[in-house]
């Protein structure tokens, strides 16, 4: 049955993240509108409560693009909303590509803990991101961004720090990918006796005819360690990713298609 839900325009919930943004002790959730129509931006994310009623809305900057990936972790014990612009351009270039963590104000409003361009134009850092657990002990989850790299401009990704927004590492996609590397990006323990491995979808990955997909796996030094190589052409599986948590055994990996 459906509890409640939320109709909206600019295609509200393309991305969603949950977290406690208020700190009342209750879980809420963002959602991403990135066709939003704005005079001087284009998209938003809304912020909602239990109600469902939207209480906090981060509209975007002049000539800011937001709302088409989003996340959401505990940021030095407060919990932030991470939000991004794959095509913000700056001194570097166009498209360099922005993340940036957003902290809920008292008024509603929103403060920057940091933000974070692209190295090079092209770069389009933030087409996709996720949170990942505290890897530096500094109490701040940590933010894993895709950013294309090369003249070819495959995508990789970058982890950034959590508290500053620093690179501490990087990975490109082992083959080529046709940009789509890190289209879903989930964590967990795929394999006995191992520890957390991110898996990173790639659907537009041709392995045979054309369109196959493919699943990356990494492990703690980032290396990739396996891969998933679907079989039939034009399935696109690695578009969505979810894991299954399992105690007896090692988690269970869903892959969908386009």
């Amino acid at each position: 049955s459906v509890l409640w839900s939320v109709d909206g325009a600019g295609k509200l919930g393309r991305s969603l993240a949950v977290a406690d943004f208020d700190g009342d002790g209750l879980l809420d959730f963002a959602a991403g509108a990135p066709n939003f129509g704005q005079i001087i931006g284009k998209g938003r994310v809304q912020v909602f409560d239990r109600q469902p009623q939207s209480y906090a809305t981060f509209n975007p900057g002049p000539f800011q693009e937001v709302g088409e990936s989003i996340a959401a972790g505990d940021f030095g014990g407060v919990d932030g909303l991470v939000v991004t612009d794959s095509h913000r351009d700056s001194l570097r270039g166009r498209d360099v590509g922005w993340v940036s963590v957003k902290r809920l104000q008292d008024n509603r409003g929103f403060t920057t803990l940091f933000e974070r361009f692209g190295n090079d134009g092209g770069q389009r850092l933030g087409e996709r991101v996720i949170t990942l657990p505290d890897l530096t002990g500094d109490g701040f989850v940590e933010v894993l961004a895709t950013a294309r790299f090369g003249e070819a401009g495959d995508r990789g990704v970058l982890l950034l720090d959590g508290q500053d927004g620093e690179i501490i590492a990087g990975l490109v996609a082992p083959i080529d990918t046709s940009d789509s590397f890190g289209q879903a990006m989930v964590l967990g323990r795929m394999f006995p006796n191992a520890g957390p491995t991110l898996a990173y979808g790639a659907h537009r990955t041709d392995t045979n005819d054309g369109d196959e997909g493919a699943v990356f796996f990494s492990g703690g030094d980032g290396a990739i360690v396996q891969t998933y190589s679907a079989r039939a052409a034009g399935t696109r599986e690695g578009f969505a990713l979810a894991v299954l948590p399992r105690e007896a055994s090692a988690d269970a990996l869903f892959v969908g298609g386009e």
